[in-house]
């Protein structure tokens, strides 16, 4: 009985839990953040679903950066009733320099806009398995202004984003931005069916729609993007360079993706291992 006891007790200890987000406040019951620092609190990869009243869209205005995620979570805005991708608005405008700082495996980010962060909007260090999807990220606002940073995270998937445009991908909304995806020892992971645009810095000469940066970027496919252009890619939302390999990165996959419209080169190889 002791025996039955404790692996029923370790089962609930390790179930995953649901928390719901239920208003746009910054901090307290059922707001996002308490919803992460709830979720922190359990070793169970645990669901953030939203239940907003209203039609929307809603805001969320930070006034201080979210905690760092460091156990396996989901958060899910597509849950929120009558969801559309500019329906869960997280706003860092009160000069938040990130969105999202992840340092746990088995996460995921999906359905949210995040716009007006200072610096790196979705960050996530050793994050394997990492899932971001159907976000909207723009109106970055410094010159470091980074829509999504990856480094030293395996098996990763960004899929279904916009980076850099308006909802619609009709528009340029990089705000000052300098990159929507940068990558440092990424392995293994996918880029897929993304517009990335509008990241061109005429004054510094500079910007990238994807940029695999230093050693270690290897195994690693980005394909059925759009880059440079708008969603119909029928005209250009210029970045400066498309995509950028660099630095003894290898044996990464390019295909399918439509490339056009950016000033300095569509896909720009500093290494010999490029693809």
């Amino acid at each position: 009985m002791k025996y039955l006891c404790f692996f029923l007790l370790l089962s609930l200890n390790t179930r995953a839990a649901v928390f719901t987000v239920t208003n746009t406040d910054d901090a307290g019951p059922n707001s996002l953040r308490q919803a992460i620092l709830d979720a922190n609190m359990t070793p169970a990869p645990d669901i953030i679903h939203f239940d907003i009243p209203g039609g929307g869209p809603h805001q969320i205005f930070l006034a201080s950066s979210l905690p760092i995620i460091n156990n396996p979570v989901d958060i899910d805005a597509t849950t929120q009733p009558g969801w559309v991708l500019s329906n869960i608005v997280l706003d860092g405008q009160n000069a938040i320099n990130q969105g999202f700082r992840l340092e746990a495996v088995d996460c995921k980010v999906s359905g949210l806009h995040l716009k007006n962060f200072i610096f790196i909007v979705i960050e996530a260090f050793d994050a394997d398995n990492l899932i971001v999807q159907d976000c909207l990220i723009n109106n970055l606002m410094s010159e470091e202004g980074t829509g999504i940073f990856l480094q030293d995270c395996n098996n990763v998937l960004i899929e279904d984003c916009k980076i850099g445009t308006n909802a619609d991908g009709t528009l340029e909304e990089s705000g000052n931005g300098v990159v929507g995806i940068l990558t440092l020892g990424l392995t293994n992971s996918s880029i897929r069916n993304c517009q990335l645009s509008g990241f061109f810095q005429p004054s510094l000469n500079r910007g990238w729609g994807i940029f695999l940066d230093g050693n270690g970027n290897t195994g690693n496919q980005i394909f059925d993007n759009l880059i440079g252009v708008n969603a119909t890619a029928t005209a250009a939302i210029p970045n400066n360079i498309g995509i950028q390999i660099s630095q003894d990165s290898g044996n990464n996959l390019l295909t399918n993706n439509i490339i056009g419209g950016n000033v300095l080169g569509g896909i720009v190889l500093q290494t010999m291992g490029g693809f």
